[in-house]
């Protein structure tokens, strides 16, 4: 005798994608699949923004090897910088145009700003400032050291990895009237030399100096005779490391974790996947860029599954703690912050001389969005009952005519039903197995759409065949 189901609801997918969790024990509210969707409606799926060019290209077929804001105390003198082919340009009221060049065309460019000046570092060349208008000089440069990483810690400014001392951290006086000086002889800190690695990277977290290596971590605050270390763990790219809130955020190899003052602690498990499918060639290459919501992290080439992504973003819901996969038209070679009008963007330079605002308008610029989503299968808590599918729901927003539904059903292959009529789409009926996961797909440069619940209003147990 079969045993009928009252109405169950599923309208919480805040729990984003999981791809390391069996089947059977993923949260009602998690995804098996989430690519390029937000989770910012809270409970809802959403389709992701676009992006949209900034100014014209600068030059075709080359890198974007640095992108940064210089807030200067004079608002006139604040500028989007970006590094390109040798030459770094600022955003001129939408034109890219050249104010320094160069450089060495193929090394990436790091700006840090002090003393309402923004400095300019390679690692190949002599690092030069700026104060956002006029030349480019050695203003508060003299005897300075050629260096890859920079950052600012108590008033101060420190260079790190240094072509014949790439282990040595060295810091300039705190600012006399204004003004730094230099004196590479006495003022470094080695930071364990001798254990067969280099500093990759630097950035401040609660009052300490973060300083990475590509398998450690140590942290200074500014007068020990030498850094503490954190835990054998590091990052692989400077360009991953963001820190917002007191909490620091950075990749390698392993996956991403957070800092925030105490042990770092991976935060990526759910999509290891993911994690494990990213070119173990490009890992210095990744980039990253964080809001108050979101931590976004381009990744490049990814296979998951057998199926290879392209320009693929990792995006972490900071409130939720989930994560949803974007795939871009462009490849992000270097991303960042950046204000405009008082608010405050995230852009990407690409590997074909161009820079593109992110989340903004419908489409890639120009190009399409291909959403893809499959929520977890559900088996009512009863997987090894045969069910009866009678009456089922799915409810959306905005993806009238837009979208196509499937189903899966067991193990069997996705099985596309049709498109969503309204925002209340009935699925067909009595359709019979242990386990039914439903399945949207849209490809296209059309509105935002969202996926909000899964009504199974009438469902039958029919036994254990």
């Amino acid at each position: 005798m079969s045993q009928k189901f009252v109405a169950i609801h599923y309208s919480d997918f805040s729990g984003g994608v999981q791809t390391t969790t069996a089947k059977n024990l993923m949260l009602n509210s998690e995804l098996r699949v989430g690519i390029n969707v937000i989770l910012d409606e809270i409970g809802a799926v959403k389709k992701r923004l676009g992006y949209q060019k900034i100014g014209s290209q600068i030059a075709s077929g080359q890198n974007i090897l640095g992108n940064y804001y210089f807030n200067s105390s004079t608002s006139a003198y604040s500028q989007h910088i970006v590094a390109c082919n040798g030459s770094i340009y600022y955003n001129s009221s939408g034109t890219w145009t050249a104010t320094s060049s160069g450089w060495a065309a193929s090394a990436k460019i790091r700006f840090e700003s002090f003393l309402d000046r923004v400095f300019a570092f390679n690692g190949s060349d002599a690092p030069k400032s700026w104060l956002g208008t006029g030349f480019w000089d050695s203003t508060d440069l003299s005897s300075a050291p050629i260096c890859k990483y920079g950052r600012v810690y108590q008033d101060r400014l420190y260079f790190a990895n240094e072509t014949a001392n790439q282990s040595r951290l060295y810091f300039s006086s705190v600012p006399t009237s204004g003004a730094i000086t230099w004196d590479t002889t006495n003022d470094y800190l080695d930071v364990n030399p001798e254990d067969g690695q280099v500093i990759v990277g630097l950035d401040e977290n609660n009052g300490r100096l973060l300083i990475f290596k590509s398998d450690s971590m140590f942290r200074w605050n500014g007068s020990s005779t030498e850094a503490d270390p954190i835990i054998d763990i590091g990052t692989s790219s400077q360009e991953s490391v963001k820190t917002i809130h007191s909490i620091t955020y950075f990749f390698n190899r392993y996956g991403v974790y957070l800092y925030d003052g105490g042990m770092p602690y991976l935060i990526s498990r759910k999509i290891q996947k993911w994690i494990d499918g990213i070119d173990q060639t490009t890992l210095a290459d990744v980039t990253a860029e964080v809001d108050n919501e979101h931590y976004y992290l381009a990744v490049g080439s990814v296979t998951v599954d057998g199926t290879a992504y392209s320009n693929v973003v990792l995006i972490y819901h900071i409130p939720l703690k989930a994560w949803t996969i974007w795939t871009l038209g462009d490849t992000p070679k270097f991303m960042a912050y950046y204000y405009s009008s008082g608010a405050r963007y995230i852009s990407f330079g690409d590997n074909n001389g161009e820079v593109f605002r992110l989340n903004n308008g419908n489409n890639d610029d120009g190009s399409s969005i291909e959403v893809n989503i499959e929520t977890k299968p559900f088996d009512l808590e009863t997987p090894e009952e045969l069910k009866q599918w009678t009456e089922c729901f799915i409810i959306t927003s905005q993806a009238r005519g837009l979208v196509e539904v499937g189903l899966k059903i067991d193990n069997n292959p996705i099985e596309t039903i049709g498109s969503v009529k309204d925002d209340v789409t009935r699925i067909p009926s009595n359709l019979q197995g242990r386990k039914i996961a439903v399945c949207l797909f849209e490809n296209g440069v059309s509105n935002q759409w969202s996926f909000e619940q899964t009504v199974f209003r009438e469902v039958f147990l029919l036994g254990v065949s």
